[in-house]
């Protein structure tokens, strides 16, 4: 007889546990968008406001038409994108970064102003490099680049870039700022901050910046002339860099600070420097110096000069412009369309609140927000403080304790209280402040046995290597201790009764040389504030990516080269070594090394859950059995944490992911 075949899905052998995901939807919309610059429209010589969203799913831009009140929306196949740029002869042109795919999408685009599109002009070698900044000269681009600090050109006549020089060495890896001198040359800023450099275009030298020049990186250019803000006096240079003289403020006790309205650092290219003196509008002209007030201001928001030589100040967020006649001082308001965020920023961090909401923060845009856990309900709480990524939150008695990008700023919400965000004693949240010690990524925090608020950080830019730092929660940063690496940065923190974990990453601050091999796992003695044990827990793993301590005393980990493993705290052994995962993990975000992330919480079911890119999977802390969970909804799985026991989140890209580890039953 003839085996009977089916076309149906087979079982496993072991019939795998099954759990239900809920989407909950996207919890950060337009969380991430803002103006930028004005340029006037080269089809009907409008003035156009810019703007752009940025989005994992997506990014845009849009332009309001203030001749109009129109607006204008754009779809760019990247995340993020820097500011548009109009060259000399009109032509629109756009660097966007970070692209959808597995192209890197770092691209120089143009802007046809017939067909309203944006196309891709290609992208210098190698195809890693972020282009920053753009210059023009005789016709020509010039481009700073983000991981080498190259400087490239771009011939639109001929449409293909070249490689010009790398006027900075490590650890400087952003060449930020070009500026066209009055002498043609350009004038070269990189980041981490280093000395400027000059860049003859006709020789191809590299020569430092004088000492007369000194402060030039803030000067702005008209005709044959620098203007740069000197205490409450400008000062004029020539070309030579000679002085030729400083000017005082017309208003007294108020500074005079020359304005940047022109194309990319030049004042206005119409033989004048605007400046504001205190709330007064001024204008110098270039070449006798002599100064006459426009109008009264302030004027809030982006600025930039129209087509004709009128000032603009647009309000994007409020679709709000005014436009000064620069000759008799005449304002005029006029309104336009608002644009509505419409994109998902990812989301970074989860972690459950005090009182049993799921806190979450996007990846950029310092925002916060709170999902109900009976009713599935999301609140974007808001704004926070300025910064890049809010890395963590963390639940301490009655408070949750945040972390974020740009110097490791810490600080604290309490959820009983109004949101009122800022650094003020009032404020909720409160930023603290920063750690200090050129700390800058504050990716995980824990609270140790003595009852401090430990935090895993990278350095600084350039700064190899990192810290394990605590803070007392009741009083904040007035007792940190920061227990510097000087050769590896820590990424992921645990905690028992007796002992902090540490999982570190042999890389440092972006920029920065990487020195040794392999992350390595530490122990830390909150009494001794001594590391008791230090080991590798993997051959050839660059990073430790999440620590999860289970009931039983042991310390479950997992390392960037897609394995497990099991470390005992007492006999400060390995036992075992797990894998390799059947998949991916979702990237570190904020950082370009592409350390693959496998976060590990221990539910309150006893299992050790974990997430790779595709999967969610759990660990029996018993018999090390690993068991892959059923398929996830999205993909790009990143932050995990539990709420009501039984109840996981995890985040997919834009996304949060609702899972219940017993579905409810299933009826027709």
């Amino acid at each position: 007889m003839q085996a009977l075949t089916s076309r149906a899905p087979t079982l496993p052998p072991t019939l795998h546990p099954r759990v239900a995901y809920y989407d909950l939807g996207i919890p950060f919309i337009g969380a991430v968008w803002n103006g930028f610059s004005i340029t006037y429209d080269p089809a009907n010589g409008h003035t156009l406001a810019w703007g752009a969203e940025f989005s994992q799913d997506g990014a845009h831009y849009f332009c309001n038409d203030l001749d109009t009140g129109s607006l204008e929306v754009f779809p760019m196949p990247c995340r993020e994108h820097g500011p548009v740029f109009q060259a000399a002869d009109g032509t629109i042109y756009a660097r966007i970064m970070s692209g959808l795919s597995a192209d890197h999408g770092h691209h120089l685009m143009v802007f046809d102003a017939q067909t309203r599109t944006f196309s891709s002009l290609g992208r210098p070698a190698p195809g890693d490099q972020r282009l920053l900044c753009i210059e023009e000269r005789d016709g020509l681009l010039y481009m700073g680049g983000h991981e080498l600090a190259e400087l490239f050109c771009y011939d639109p006549q001929k449409r293909c870039f070249d490689k010009l020089c790398r006027p900075f060495a490590p650890p400087t890896d952003r060449l930020v700022n070009i500026q066209l001198l009055p002498d043609g040359r350009l004038l070269l800023i990189g980041y981490p901050a280093v000395p400027a450099k000059i860049y003859d275009v006709e020789s191809g030298q590299l020569s430092d910046v004088p000492a007369a020049a000194e402060g030039i990186a803030g000067a702005v250019s008209e005709g044959e002339r620098l203007f740069l803000a000197a205490g409450d006096q400008v000062r004029v240079l020539n070309a030579d860099f000679t002085e030729v003289a400083r000017l005082d403020s017309p208003v007294a006790g108020a500074a005079l600070v020359p304005l940047a309205l022109g194309r990319n650092s030049r004042a206005s290219d119409r033989g004048v420097v605007y400046a504001w003196a205190g709330d007064q509008l001024v204008v110098i002209d270039a070449q006798t110096l002599d100064i006459r007030s426009v109008c009264q201001g302030p004027f809030a928001g982006i600025s930039g000069l129209s087509k004709d030589g009128h000032l603009v100040f647009a309000q994007v967020e409020e679709g709000r412009a005014t436009i000064v006649d620069p000759d008799t001082g005449d304002q005029e308001e006029r309104s336009f369309e608002v644009y509505q965020g419409s994109r998902g920023s990812a989301v970074c961090a989860l972690g459950r609140g005090p009182e049993g909401k799921i806190y979450g923060t996007n990846i950029y845009g310092m925002h916060l927000c709170a999902i109900d856990p009976d009713t599935d309900a999301i609140e974007d709480l808001g704004y926070t403080w300025s910064g890049g990524e809010l890395y963590h939150v963390h639940a301490h008695k009655d408070k949750l304790y945040v972390g974020s990008y740009g110097g490791s700023n810490i600080g604290v919400y309490d959820p009983s209280q109004p949101w009122n965000p800022g650094s003020e004693d009032d404020s909720n949240p409160r930023n603290w402040g920063q750690l200090g010690q050129n700390q800058n990524r504050p990716f995980e925090a824990v609270t140790g046995p003595d009852g401090r608020i430990y935090v895993a950080n990278r350095s600084n830019y350039g700064i190899p290597g990192g810290s394990l730092a605590s803070y007392d929660p009741a009083t904040g940063l007035d007792d940190r201790e920061i227990y510097l690496d000087p050769e590896q940065s820590v990424q992921c923190v645990a905690a028992d009764q007796r002992y902090v974990y540490g999982g570190t990453s042999i890389y440092g601050g972006r920029g920065s040389e990487v020195t040794t091999r392999d992350g390595l796992l530490f122990v830390f003695d909150p009494q001794t504030k001594q590391r008791i044990c230090e080991l590798r827990p993997v051959e050839g793993a660059n990073t430790v990516t999440s620590l999860a301590v289970h009931p039983s005393g042991l310390v479950f980990g997992t390392t960037d080269n897609r394995r497990l493993f099991v470390f005992d705290p007492e006999r400060f052994v390995i036992e075992e070594v797990i894998g390799p995962l059947r998949s991916e993990g979702t990237r570190l975000m904020g950082v370009p090394e592409g350390v693959e992330m496998f976060p590990l919480i221990c539910a309150s079911d006893g299992f050790i859950y974990g997430l790779t890119r595709f999967d969610l999977f759990r660990i029996d802390g018993s018999s090390r059995v690993l068991t892959y969970l059923n398929d996830p909804p999205l993909p790009e799985l990143y932050a995990l944490t539990e709420g009501n026991p039984g109840v996981l989140y995890m985040s997919a890209g834009t996304h949060v992911i609702k899972c219940l580890l017993r579905p409810p039953p299933f009826y027709r």
